[in-house]
Protein backbone atom coordinates (compact mmCIF):
# COMPACT_ATOMS: atom_id res chain seq x y z
CA UNK A 1 0.00 0.00 0.00
CA UNK A 2 0.74 3.59 -0.27
CA UNK A 3 -0.46 6.63 1.60
CA UNK A 4 -1.71 9.29 -0.57
CA UNK A 5 -4.27 12.50 -0.07
CA UNK A 6 -8.13 11.36 0.66
CA UNK A 7 -8.47 12.72 -3.16
CA UNK A 8 -5.60 10.28 -4.55
CA UNK A 9 -2.86 13.17 -4.88
CA UNK A 10 0.08 12.81 -4.02
CA UNK A 11 1.00 12.95 -0.43
CA UNK A 12 4.55 14.18 1.25
CA UNK A 13 7.39 11.30 2.65
CA UNK A 14 5.97 8.67 4.85
CA UNK A 15 7.96 10.52 7.67
CA UNK A 16 6.12 13.75 6.81
CA UNK A 17 3.27 12.35 8.90
CA UNK A 18 5.02 11.83 11.95
CA UNK A 19 7.68 14.27 11.68
CA UNK A 20 5.56 16.94 13.75
CA UNK A 21 4.14 14.56 16.61
CA UNK A 22 7.49 13.22 17.10
CA UNK A 23 9.16 16.56 17.64
CA UNK A 24 6.05 17.87 19.73
CA UNK A 25 5.09 15.14 20.94
CA UNK A 26 1.61 15.78 20.29
CA UNK A 27 -0.43 13.00 18.68
CA UNK A 28 -2.39 13.61 15.19
CA UNK A 29 -5.94 12.29 15.60
CA UNK A 30 -8.55 11.34 12.58
CA UNK A 31 -6.47 12.72 9.70
CA UNK A 32 -8.31 11.31 6.55
CA UNK A 33 -6.48 9.80 3.63
CA UNK A 34 -6.33 6.99 1.84
CA UNK A 35 -4.15 3.92 1.08
CA UNK A 36 -3.49 3.34 -2.92
CA UNK A 37 -4.06 -0.12 -4.08
CA UNK A 38 -0.95 -1.33 -6.68
CA UNK A 39 -4.10 -1.57 -9.06
CA UNK A 40 -4.52 2.16 -8.61
CA UNK A 41 -8.10 1.71 -6.25
CA UNK A 42 -8.10 4.03 -3.18
CA UNK A 43 -9.25 2.69 0.45
CA UNK A 44 -10.18 5.68 2.62
CA UNK A 45 -8.53 5.84 6.36
CA UNK A 46 -8.72 7.76 9.53
CA UNK A 47 -4.94 7.95 10.62
CA UNK A 48 -4.08 8.84 13.73
CA UNK A 49 -0.16 8.89 14.60
CA UNK A 50 0.92 9.16 18.65
CA UNK A 51 4.75 9.03 19.79
CA UNK A 52 6.39 6.48 21.01
CA UNK A 53 7.86 7.76 24.23
CA UNK A 54 10.97 5.90 26.70
CA UNK A 55 10.76 6.20 30.67
CA UNK A 56 13.03 8.97 30.79
CA UNK A 57 10.95 11.22 28.31
CA UNK A 58 13.13 10.34 25.45
CA UNK A 59 10.65 10.06 22.20
CA UNK A 60 12.08 7.11 19.86
CA UNK A 61 9.37 6.99 17.35
CA UNK A 62 5.82 6.70 16.52
CA UNK A 63 3.18 4.26 16.45
CA UNK A 64 -0.06 4.59 13.20
CA UNK A 65 -2.66 3.35 13.02
CA UNK A 66 -5.78 4.07 10.55
CA UNK A 67 -9.21 2.52 10.25
CA UNK A 68 -11.03 1.90 7.25
CA UNK A 69 -13.96 4.23 6.35
CA UNK A 70 -15.17 3.14 3.30
CA UNK A 71 -18.62 2.56 4.19
CA UNK A 72 -18.79 5.86 5.54
CA UNK A 73 -17.39 7.64 2.95
CA UNK A 74 -19.67 5.81 0.60
CA UNK A 75 -22.43 6.46 2.66
CA UNK A 76 -21.40 10.21 2.67
CA UNK A 77 -20.96 10.19 -1.04
CA UNK A 78 -24.41 8.66 -1.83
CA UNK A 79 -26.28 11.94 0.69
CA UNK A 80 -24.04 14.82 -1.31
CA UNK A 81 -25.64 12.73 -4.33
CA UNK A 82 -29.17 13.04 -3.14
CA UNK A 83 -28.50 16.35 -1.60
CA UNK A 84 -27.53 17.33 -4.95
CA UNK A 85 -30.86 15.82 -6.56
CA UNK A 86 -33.01 17.44 -3.83
CA UNK A 87 -31.42 21.00 -4.70
CA UNK A 88 -31.83 20.45 -7.78
CA UNK A 89 -35.24 19.20 -7.96
CA UNK A 90 -36.16 22.30 -5.27
CA UNK A 91 -35.24 24.80 -7.85
CA UNK A 92 -36.72 23.36 -10.95
CA UNK A 93 -40.67 23.73 -9.07
CA UNK A 94 -41.94 26.90 -9.49
CA UNK A 95 -42.84 27.67 -5.89
CA UNK A 96 -40.40 29.22 -3.80
CA UNK A 97 -38.94 26.59 -1.74
CA UNK A 98 -36.87 27.40 1.85
CA UNK A 99 -35.61 25.05 4.65
CA UNK A 100 -34.83 26.34 8.33
CA UNK A 101 -32.44 25.14 10.86
CA UNK A 102 -34.64 24.33 14.43
CA UNK A 103 -33.17 27.27 15.23
CA UNK A 104 -35.04 29.36 13.34
CA UNK A 105 -31.64 30.15 10.87
CA UNK A 106 -32.43 29.63 6.86
CA UNK A 107 -30.66 27.58 5.53
CA UNK A 108 -31.64 27.30 2.17
CA UNK A 109 -34.00 29.12 -0.53
CA UNK A 110 -33.99 28.11 -3.90
CA UNK A 111 -33.46 29.70 -6.89
CA UNK A 112 -36.92 31.04 -7.58
CA UNK A 113 -36.24 32.99 -4.24
CA UNK A 114 -32.97 34.08 -5.85
CA UNK A 115 -35.10 35.38 -8.97
CA UNK A 116 -37.77 36.91 -6.63
CA UNK A 117 -35.36 38.77 -4.64
CA UNK A 118 -32.40 39.57 -7.44
CA UNK A 119 -29.94 38.41 -5.18
CA UNK A 120 -27.57 36.16 -5.15
CA UNK A 121 -25.51 33.67 -2.30
CA UNK A 122 -25.56 34.27 0.96
CA UNK A 123 -27.13 38.07 0.51
CA UNK A 124 -30.38 36.08 0.07
CA UNK A 125 -30.14 34.42 3.41
CA UNK A 126 -29.50 37.72 4.69
CA UNK A 127 -32.35 39.23 2.91
CA UNK A 128 -34.16 36.46 4.17
CA UNK A 129 -33.70 37.72 7.53
CA UNK A 130 -34.64 41.55 7.57
CA UNK A 131 -37.31 43.11 5.82
CA UNK A 132 -38.76 41.34 3.06
CA UNK A 133 -42.35 40.83 4.68
CA UNK A 134 -45.00 43.44 4.08
CA UNK A 135 -44.78 45.66 7.65
CA UNK A 136 -48.64 45.21 7.84
CA UNK A 137 -47.83 41.19 8.02
CA UNK A 138 -44.43 41.06 9.89
CA UNK A 139 -46.62 40.73 13.42
CA UNK A 140 -48.51 38.25 11.96
CA UNK A 141 -46.03 36.41 10.33
CA UNK A 142 -43.75 36.03 13.64
CA UNK A 143 -46.33 34.88 15.78
CA UNK A 144 -47.54 31.91 13.06
CA UNK A 145 -43.80 30.97 12.97
CA UNK A 146 -43.10 31.07 17.18
CA UNK A 147 -46.55 28.96 17.89
CA UNK A 148 -45.32 26.78 14.86
CA UNK A 149 -41.87 25.96 16.41
CA UNK A 150 -43.31 26.06 20.24
CA UNK A 151 -45.98 22.88 19.29
CA UNK A 152 -43.44 21.83 16.65
CA UNK A 153 -46.51 21.81 14.01
CA UNK A 154 -47.14 22.81 10.64
CA UNK A 155 -47.38 26.11 9.73
CA UNK A 156 -48.92 28.14 7.10
CA UNK A 157 -48.82 32.12 6.52
CA UNK A 158 -50.56 34.00 3.93
CA UNK A 159 -48.40 37.16 3.60
CA UNK A 160 -46.64 39.18 1.15
CA UNK A 161 -43.25 39.32 -0.31
CA UNK A 162 -41.41 42.06 -1.38
CA UNK A 163 -39.74 41.64 -4.54
CA UNK A 164 -36.94 42.94 -6.32
CA UNK A 165 -38.34 45.76 -8.05
CA UNK A 166 -40.17 46.75 -4.93
CA UNK A 167 -43.79 45.25 -5.41
CA UNK A 168 -45.46 43.65 -2.52
CA UNK A 169 -46.95 40.33 -3.58
CA UNK A 170 -49.33 38.18 -1.55
CA UNK A 171 -47.96 34.52 -1.27
CA UNK A 172 -49.46 31.17 1.02
CA UNK A 173 -46.02 29.74 2.76
CA UNK A 174 -46.39 26.57 4.67
CA UNK A 175 -43.78 24.78 6.23
CA UNK A 176 -43.38 21.20 7.76
CA UNK A 177 -40.74 20.02 10.27
CA UNK A 178 -38.34 16.77 9.43
CA UNK A 179 -37.78 14.77 12.28
CA UNK A 180 -35.14 11.78 13.02
CA UNK A 181 -35.87 8.62 14.34
CA UNK A 182 -35.89 9.62 17.69
CA UNK A 183 -38.57 11.59 16.67
CA UNK A 184 -36.43 15.14 17.17
CA UNK A 185 -37.05 17.90 14.55
CA UNK A 186 -33.59 18.12 12.31
CA UNK A 187 -34.71 20.82 9.75
CA UNK A 188 -37.99 22.56 8.71
CA UNK A 189 -39.13 22.34 4.89
CA UNK A 190 -41.29 24.82 3.68
CA UNK A 191 -42.34 26.63 0.26
CA UNK A 192 -43.86 29.96 -0.61
CA UNK A 193 -46.48 29.99 -3.61
CA UNK A 194 -47.77 33.26 -5.30
CA UNK A 195 -50.86 33.69 -5.37
CA UNK A 196 -50.93 37.81 -5.63
CA UNK A 197 -53.20 37.63 -8.81
CA UNK A 198 -55.46 35.40 -7.58
CA UNK A 199 -56.29 36.81 -4.10
CA UNK A 200 -56.85 39.96 -6.56
CA UNK A 201 -59.03 38.08 -8.46
CA UNK A 202 -61.09 36.96 -5.50
CA UNK A 203 -61.43 40.47 -3.37
CA UNK A 204 -62.53 41.68 -7.21
CA UNK A 205 -65.51 39.21 -7.03
CA UNK A 206 -66.20 39.53 -3.60
CA UNK A 207 -66.41 43.34 -4.31
CA UNK A 208 -68.76 42.09 -7.30
CA UNK A 209 -70.89 40.31 -5.06
CA UNK A 210 -71.28 42.61 -2.76
CA UNK A 211 -72.65 45.15 -5.44
CA UNK A 212 -74.63 42.23 -7.07
CA UNK A 213 -75.94 41.96 -3.82
CA UNK A 214 -76.34 45.54 -2.83
CA UNK A 215 -78.29 46.07 -6.33
CA UNK A 216 -80.47 43.49 -5.88
CA UNK A 217 -81.35 45.43 -2.10
CA UNK A 218 -81.86 48.59 -4.66
CA UNK A 219 -84.42 46.80 -6.92
CA UNK A 220 -86.32 45.27 -3.94
CA UNK A 221 -86.18 48.53 -2.06
CA UNK A 222 -87.55 50.66 -5.38
CA UNK A 223 -89.96 48.30 -6.63
CA UNK A 224 -91.27 48.64 -3.11
CA UNK A 225 -91.04 52.68 -3.06
CA UNK A 226 -92.38 52.39 -7.08
CA UNK A 227 -95.96 50.69 -5.36
CA UNK A 228 -95.93 53.30 -2.64
CA UNK A 229 -95.26 56.08 -5.13
CA UNK A 230 -98.03 55.22 -7.63
CA UNK A 231 -100.92 54.36 -4.94
CA UNK A 232 -100.42 57.66 -3.50
CA UNK A 233 -101.94 59.81 -6.69
CA UNK A 234 -104.45 56.69 -7.36
CA UNK A 235 -105.97 56.75 -4.02
CA UNK A 236 -107.08 60.67 -4.25
CA UNK A 237 -107.88 60.53 -8.10
CA UNK A 238 -110.55 57.28 -7.50
CA UNK A 239 -111.73 59.61 -4.59
CA UNK A 240 -112.71 62.25 -6.44
CA UNK A 241 -113.53 60.11 -9.40
CA UNK A 242 -115.96 58.82 -6.70
CA UNK A 243 -117.34 62.29 -5.89
CA UNK A 244 -118.21 63.06 -9.21
CA UNK A 245 -120.38 60.39 -9.77
CA UNK A 246 -122.61 61.62 -6.96
CA UNK A 247 -125.56 63.55 -7.26
CA UNK A 248 -126.37 67.35 -5.96
CA UNK A 249 -122.43 68.13 -6.41
CA UNK A 250 -122.48 72.15 -5.96
CA UNK A 251 -119.55 74.12 -7.60
CA UNK A 252 -116.61 74.19 -5.13
CA UNK A 253 -116.65 70.60 -5.12
CA UNK A 254 -116.47 69.99 -8.64
CA UNK A 255 -114.00 72.43 -8.86
CA UNK A 256 -111.67 70.28 -5.74
CA UNK A 257 -112.55 67.25 -7.30
CA UNK A 258 -111.29 68.16 -10.76
CA UNK A 259 -108.12 70.07 -9.41
CA UNK A 260 -107.59 67.04 -7.31
CA UNK A 261 -107.81 64.95 -10.08
CA UNK A 262 -105.51 66.99 -12.25
CA UNK A 263 -102.58 67.56 -9.67
CA UNK A 264 -102.49 63.76 -8.84
CA UNK A 265 -102.41 62.81 -12.44
CA UNK A 266 -99.29 64.85 -13.59
CA UNK A 267 -98.24 63.59 -10.44
CA UNK A 268 -98.31 60.13 -11.84
CA UNK A 269 -96.94 61.31 -15.12
CA UNK A 270 -94.21 62.86 -13.84
CA UNK A 271 -93.20 59.42 -11.40
CA UNK A 272 -93.39 57.82 -15.14
CA UNK A 273 -91.51 60.14 -17.07
CA UNK A 274 -88.87 59.81 -13.98
CA UNK A 275 -88.77 56.26 -14.71
CA UNK A 276 -88.61 56.48 -18.77
CA UNK A 277 -85.92 59.23 -18.58
CA UNK A 278 -83.58 57.21 -16.03
CA UNK A 279 -84.27 54.54 -19.07
CA UNK A 280 -83.30 56.48 -21.73
CA UNK A 281 -80.32 58.51 -20.50
CA UNK A 282 -78.62 55.62 -19.16
CA UNK A 283 -78.88 53.50 -22.62
CA UNK A 284 -77.93 57.09 -24.03
CA UNK A 285 -81.10 57.40 -25.80
CA UNK A 286 -82.26 61.20 -25.21
CA UNK A 287 -81.58 63.95 -27.20
CA UNK A 288 -81.37 67.71 -25.97
CA UNK A 289 -83.66 69.73 -28.00
CA UNK A 290 -81.11 73.06 -27.52
CA UNK A 291 -81.98 76.23 -28.19
CA UNK A 292 -80.89 79.79 -27.19
CA UNK A 293 -83.24 80.27 -23.87
CA UNK A 294 -83.26 82.81 -21.05
CA UNK A 295 -82.36 81.02 -18.00
CA UNK A 296 -85.20 83.24 -16.07
CA UNK A 297 -87.56 81.74 -17.98
CA UNK A 298 -86.78 78.29 -17.21
CA UNK A 299 -86.10 79.04 -13.53
CA UNK A 300 -89.86 80.57 -13.26
CA UNK A 301 -91.22 77.38 -14.65
CA UNK A 302 -89.42 75.20 -12.19
CA UNK A 303 -90.91 77.41 -9.73
CA UNK A 304 -94.48 77.41 -11.58
CA UNK A 305 -93.97 73.13 -10.96
CA UNK A 306 -92.71 73.28 -7.59
CA UNK A 307 -93.85 76.17 -5.69
CA UNK A 308 -97.59 74.69 -4.85
CA UNK A 309 -95.88 71.48 -2.85
CA UNK A 310 -93.38 73.45 -0.94
CA UNK A 311 -96.13 75.90 0.21
CA UNK A 312 -98.59 72.86 1.07
CA UNK A 313 -95.47 71.59 3.27
CA UNK A 314 -95.83 75.37 5.28
CA UNK A 315 -92.33 76.55 3.40
CA UNK A 316 -91.21 79.56 2.61
CA UNK A 317 -89.54 80.31 -0.55
CA UNK A 318 -86.82 82.86 -1.63
CA UNK A 319 -86.22 83.36 -4.67
CA UNK A 320 -83.24 85.36 -6.14
CA UNK A 321 -83.10 85.69 -10.67
CA UNK A 322 -80.74 88.06 -12.35
CA UNK A 323 -82.04 91.15 -13.13
CA UNK A 324 -81.01 90.83 -16.96
CA UNK A 325 -81.28 87.85 -19.20
CA UNK A 326 -78.83 84.93 -19.08
CA UNK A 327 -79.00 82.85 -21.99
CA UNK A 328 -77.73 79.44 -22.64
CA UNK A 329 -77.86 77.30 -25.26
CA UNK A 330 -80.01 74.22 -23.68
CA UNK A 331 -82.88 72.53 -23.60
CA UNK A 332 -85.77 74.30 -21.72
CA UNK A 333 -87.65 71.69 -20.87
CA UNK A 334 -85.10 69.29 -19.55
CA UNK A 335 -83.61 72.34 -17.71
CA UNK A 336 -86.82 72.72 -16.36
CA UNK A 337 -87.11 69.20 -15.42
CA UNK A 338 -83.35 69.49 -13.62
CA UNK A 339 -84.76 72.87 -11.44
CA UNK A 340 -88.20 71.20 -10.38
CA UNK A 341 -86.08 68.09 -9.32
CA UNK A 342 -83.71 70.38 -6.79
CA UNK A 343 -87.04 72.21 -5.19
CA UNK A 344 -89.06 69.32 -4.77
CA UNK A 345 -85.59 67.72 -2.67
CA UNK A 346 -85.44 70.29 -1.14
CA UNK A 347 -89.31 70.58 -0.05
CA UNK A 348 -88.93 66.70 0.64
CA UNK A 349 -86.51 67.03 3.21
CA UNK A 350 -87.56 70.51 5.16
CA UNK A 351 -89.64 70.47 7.98
CA UNK A 352 -92.47 72.82 8.16
CA UNK A 353 -92.09 76.60 8.39
CA UNK A 354 -88.55 75.90 6.58
CA UNK A 355 -87.03 77.79 3.94
CA UNK A 356 -85.80 77.15 0.39
CA UNK A 357 -83.84 79.46 -1.44
CA UNK A 358 -83.82 79.43 -5.44
CA UNK A 359 -81.04 81.70 -6.46
CA UNK A 360 -79.41 82.14 -9.77
CA UNK A 361 -75.79 84.50 -10.91
CA UNK A 362 -72.86 84.77 -13.56
CA UNK A 363 -69.78 83.99 -12.96
CA UNK A 364 -67.58 84.88 -15.85
CA UNK A 365 -68.69 82.75 -19.02
CA UNK A 366 -71.14 80.20 -16.54
CA UNK A 367 -74.58 80.06 -15.15
CA UNK A 368 -74.78 79.65 -11.44
CA UNK A 369 -78.04 77.95 -10.07
CA UNK A 370 -77.86 77.09 -6.61
CA UNK A 371 -81.26 75.86 -4.45
CA UNK A 372 -80.45 75.86 -0.53
CA UNK A 373 -82.91 75.24 2.54
CA UNK A 374 -82.17 74.64 6.33
CA UNK A 375 -83.84 71.20 6.27
CA UNK A 376 -82.07 67.71 7.64
CA UNK A 377 -78.89 68.27 5.59
CA UNK A 378 -76.97 64.97 4.42
CA UNK A 379 -74.23 63.28 6.10
CA UNK A 380 -70.65 63.43 5.23
CA UNK A 381 -70.47 59.91 4.40
CA UNK A 382 -73.82 60.26 1.88
CA UNK A 383 -72.03 63.67 0.05
CA UNK A 384 -70.81 61.19 -2.82
CA UNK A 385 -73.23 58.64 -3.03
CA UNK A 386 -76.61 61.13 -3.01
CA UNK A 387 -76.45 61.17 -6.91
CA UNK A 388 -76.46 57.67 -7.28
CA UNK A 389 -79.61 55.99 -8.69
CA UNK A 390 -82.39 54.80 -5.45
CA UNK A 391 -80.34 56.82 -2.95
CA UNK A 392 -82.58 58.67 -0.40
CA UNK A 393 -80.77 60.59 2.29
CA UNK A 394 -83.81 59.46 4.94
CA UNK A 395 -85.78 56.53 3.88
CA UNK A 396 -87.32 56.61 7.46
CA UNK A 397 -91.14 56.29 7.91
CA UNK A 398 -91.16 59.85 9.23
CA UNK A 399 -89.51 61.58 6.74
CA UNK A 400 -91.63 59.52 3.62
CA UNK A 401 -92.67 62.39 1.73
CA UNK A 402 -92.66 60.59 -1.75
CA UNK A 403 -90.08 59.72 -4.86
CA UNK A 404 -88.06 57.02 -5.78
CA UNK A 405 -85.04 57.81 -5.43
CA UNK A 406 -84.07 58.98 -8.72
CA UNK A 407 -84.62 62.67 -8.99
CA UNK A 408 -80.95 63.41 -8.25
CA UNK A 409 -79.38 60.92 -10.52
CA UNK A 410 -81.55 62.61 -13.29
CA UNK A 411 -80.04 66.14 -12.10
CA UNK A 412 -76.91 64.82 -12.32
CA UNK A 413 -77.10 62.99 -15.92
CA UNK A 414 -79.34 66.18 -17.29
CA UNK A 415 -76.56 68.87 -16.09
CA UNK A 416 -73.83 66.55 -17.90
CA UNK A 417 -75.26 66.42 -20.96
CA UNK A 418 -75.43 70.07 -20.73
CA UNK A 419 -71.46 70.22 -20.19
CA UNK A 420 -72.03 71.21 -16.95
CA UNK A 421 -71.17 70.37 -13.38
CA UNK A 422 -73.58 69.80 -10.13
CA UNK A 423 -72.57 69.14 -6.23
CA UNK A 424 -73.85 68.58 -2.96
CA UNK A 425 -72.71 70.31 0.19
CA UNK A 426 -73.81 69.99 3.83
CA UNK A 427 -71.99 70.50 7.08
CA UNK A 428 -74.14 67.43 8.29
CA UNK A 429 -77.65 66.35 10.19
CA UNK A 430 -79.47 69.30 10.80
CA UNK A 431 -77.86 72.08 8.99
CA UNK A 432 -78.98 71.68 5.60
CA UNK A 433 -78.03 71.12 1.94
CA UNK A 434 -76.76 73.32 -0.62
CA UNK A 435 -77.00 71.74 -4.15
CA UNK A 436 -74.57 73.98 -7.22
CA UNK A 437 -75.17 73.53 -11.01
CA UNK A 438 -72.80 75.08 -13.02
CA UNK A 439 -73.75 75.48 -16.93
CA UNK A 440 -71.98 77.38 -19.70
CA UNK A 441 -73.65 80.42 -20.46
CA UNK A 442 -73.96 82.59 -23.67
CA UNK A 443 -73.05 86.33 -24.00
CA UNK A 444 -75.27 88.87 -22.98
CA UNK A 445 -78.20 89.52 -25.50
CA UNK A 446 -81.76 91.98 -25.40
CA UNK A 447 -84.43 90.10 -24.06
CA UNK A 448 -87.69 91.66 -22.40
CA UNK A 449 -88.88 91.46 -19.02
CA UNK A 450 -90.66 87.77 -18.28
CA UNK A 451 -94.20 87.66 -16.27
CA UNK A 452 -93.60 85.56 -13.27
CA UNK A 453 -97.14 82.88 -13.41
CA UNK A 454 -98.51 83.55 -10.48
CA UNK A 455 -98.95 80.29 -7.86
CA UNK A 456 -102.25 78.55 -6.93
CA UNK A 457 -102.40 76.92 -3.33
CA UNK A 458 -104.22 74.02 -1.98
CA UNK A 459 -107.37 73.87 -0.35
CA UNK A 460 -107.52 72.99 3.25
CA UNK A 461 -109.91 69.71 4.78
CA UNK A 462 -112.69 70.86 7.21
CA UNK A 463 -113.11 68.97 10.71
CA UNK A 464 -114.16 65.21 10.44
CA UNK A 465 -116.38 62.67 12.54
CA UNK A 466 -114.14 59.43 11.22
CA UNK A 467 -110.46 60.55 12.01
CA UNK A 468 -108.65 60.04 9.20
CA UNK A 469 -104.83 60.79 8.85
CA UNK A 470 -102.60 61.12 6.24
CA UNK A 471 -99.83 63.33 4.92
CA UNK A 472 -101.43 63.97 1.43
CA UNK A 473 -103.93 66.19 1.69
CA UNK A 474 -105.50 65.42 -1.31
CA UNK A 475 -106.18 61.52 -0.37
CA UNK A 476 -107.05 62.62 3.33
CA UNK A 477 -109.80 65.24 1.56
CA UNK A 478 -111.05 63.43 -1.18
CA UNK A 479 -111.62 60.42 1.34
CA UNK A 480 -113.09 62.80 3.89
CA UNK A 481 -115.78 64.08 1.58
CA UNK A 482 -117.07 60.53 0.77
CA UNK A 483 -117.20 59.71 4.32
CA UNK A 484 -119.73 63.18 4.76
CA UNK A 485 -121.92 61.99 1.90
CA UNK A 486 -122.01 58.74 3.67
CA UNK A 487 -123.61 60.20 6.25
CA UNK A 488 -120.50 60.01 9.05
CA UNK A 489 -118.88 62.95 10.61
CA UNK A 490 -115.12 63.08 9.80
CA UNK A 491 -112.27 65.13 11.25
CA UNK A 492 -108.78 65.35 9.60
CA UNK A 493 -104.90 65.37 10.95
CA UNK A 494 -101.75 65.65 8.52
CA UNK A 495 -99.57 64.14 10.58
CA UNK A 496 -99.05 61.68 13.96
CA UNK A 497 -98.84 64.14 16.44
CA UNK A 498 -101.70 66.56 15.39
CA UNK A 499 -103.74 63.12 15.19
CA UNK A 500 -103.10 62.76 18.69
CA UNK A 501 -104.45 65.93 20.02
CA UNK A 502 -107.39 65.42 17.26
CA UNK A 503 -108.35 61.85 18.60
CA UNK A 504 -108.16 62.50 22.52
CA UNK A 505 -110.47 65.86 21.98
CA UNK A 506 -112.79 64.05 19.34
CA UNK A 507 -112.77 60.14 20.67
CA UNK A 508 -113.71 58.58 17.01
CA UNK A 509 -114.72 54.86 16.88
CA UNK A 510 -112.88 54.65 13.32
CA UNK A 511 -109.43 55.89 12.56
CA UNK A 512 -107.99 55.63 8.97
CA UNK A 513 -104.42 56.09 9.17
CA UNK A 514 -101.32 56.21 6.60
CA UNK A 515 -97.96 54.75 7.54
CA UNK A 516 -95.48 56.99 6.25
CA UNK A 517 -95.82 60.50 7.54
CA UNK A 518 -93.62 63.41 9.04
CA UNK A 519 -93.28 64.27 12.61
CA UNK A 520 -94.74 60.62 13.85
CA UNK A 521 -94.86 58.08 11.83
CA UNK A 522 -98.77 55.62 11.65
CA UNK A 523 -97.06 52.90 14.02
CA UNK A 524 -95.72 54.88 16.39
CA UNK A 525 -99.16 57.07 16.55
CA UNK A 526 -101.15 53.94 16.67
CA UNK A 527 -99.08 52.57 19.58
CA UNK A 528 -100.01 56.36 21.56
CA UNK A 529 -103.73 55.48 20.84
CA UNK A 530 -103.64 52.06 22.74
CA UNK A 531 -101.99 53.46 25.25
CA UNK A 532 -105.35 55.82 26.45
CA UNK A 533 -107.89 54.74 28.14
CA UNK A 534 -110.24 55.96 25.11
CA UNK A 535 -108.23 54.49 22.66
CA UNK A 536 -108.55 50.76 23.61
CA UNK A 537 -111.65 49.93 22.21
CA UNK A 538 -111.82 52.23 18.76
CA UNK A 539 -111.04 50.84 15.52
CA UNK A 540 -107.49 51.40 13.93
CA UNK A 541 -107.26 50.84 10.52
CA UNK A 542 -104.13 51.27 8.49
CA UNK A 543 -104.47 52.93 5.01
CA UNK A 544 -100.81 52.52 3.26
CA UNK A 545 -98.81 52.63 -0.18
CA UNK A 546 -96.97 50.14 1.82
CA UNK A 547 -98.36 46.34 0.77
CA UNK A 548 -95.95 43.71 1.61
CA UNK A 549 -96.44 41.15 4.04
CA UNK A 550 -93.75 42.13 6.57
CA UNK A 551 -95.74 45.71 6.54
CA UNK A 552 -99.15 44.22 7.04
CA UNK A 553 -97.42 41.61 10.49
CA UNK A 554 -95.56 45.63 11.79
CA UNK A 555 -99.25 47.07 11.60
CA UNK A 556 -100.54 44.48 13.37
CA UNK A 557 -97.89 44.07 15.59
CA UNK A 558 -97.92 47.87 16.57
CA UNK A 559 -101.93 47.91 17.20
CA UNK A 560 -103.56 48.16 13.98
CA UNK A 561 -107.05 46.10 13.85
CA UNK A 562 -106.31 46.14 10.27
CA UNK A 563 -103.59 46.95 7.10
CA UNK A 564 -105.44 48.00 3.76
CA UNK A 565 -103.42 49.18 0.73
CA UNK A 566 -104.12 52.51 -1.34
CA UNK A 567 -106.53 53.38 -3.09
CA UNK A 568 -108.73 52.14 -1.12
CA UNK A 569 -111.86 50.08 -2.93
CA UNK A 570 -115.33 51.90 -2.42
CA UNK A 571 -117.19 48.93 -1.66
CA UNK A 572 -114.23 47.82 0.52
CA UNK A 573 -114.86 51.27 2.73
CA UNK A 574 -118.65 50.82 2.65
CA UNK A 575 -117.67 46.89 4.29
CA UNK A 576 -115.52 48.55 6.47
CA UNK A 577 -118.45 51.27 7.81
CA UNK A 578 -120.76 48.61 7.96
CA UNK A 579 -118.46 46.37 10.07
CA UNK A 580 -118.19 49.08 13.25
CA UNK A 581 -120.27 48.04 16.23
CA UNK A 582 -122.61 50.92 17.22
CA UNK A 583 -123.44 54.19 15.61
CA UNK A 584 -121.38 56.49 14.42
CA UNK A 585 -123.44 59.22 12.84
Amino acid sequence: FEFVQADGSPLQAQQGLSGDVLRTGVPSHNQQLALARPDGSLVPVLVNIAPLTLANGHRTGTVTTFLDISERVRAEDALAATQRQLEFMMDSVPQKIFTVMPNATIDYLNEQWLAFTGLEGDAVRDWGRTGFIHADDLAHTTALWQRGFERSEPIEIEHRFQRFDGEYRWHISRAMPMRDPRGAITLWVGSSTDTHELRIASEASRTAGLALTRADQLKDEFLAMLAHELRNPIAPIQNAIALLKSANLDAPIVALTTDVIDRQSRQLVRLVDELLDISRITRGAIHLRRECINLGTVLREALETSQPSIERAGLKLVVSLPDEPLFMHADAARLVQLFGNLLNNAGKYTNSGGTVWLTATRRDNDAIVTVRDNGIGIPGSMLLSVFELFTQVDASLERSRGGLGIGLTLVQRLVSLHDGSVSAASDGPGTGSVFTVCLPALSHVGAGDLPVVPMASAGKAKSRRVLIVDDNHDSADTLSLLLQFAGHHTRVAYDGVEALDVAEEFRPHLVLMDIGMPRLNGYATAQRLREATWGRSMRIVALSGWGREEDRARSIAAGFDLHMVKPMNQAALGELMMSLPGDIS
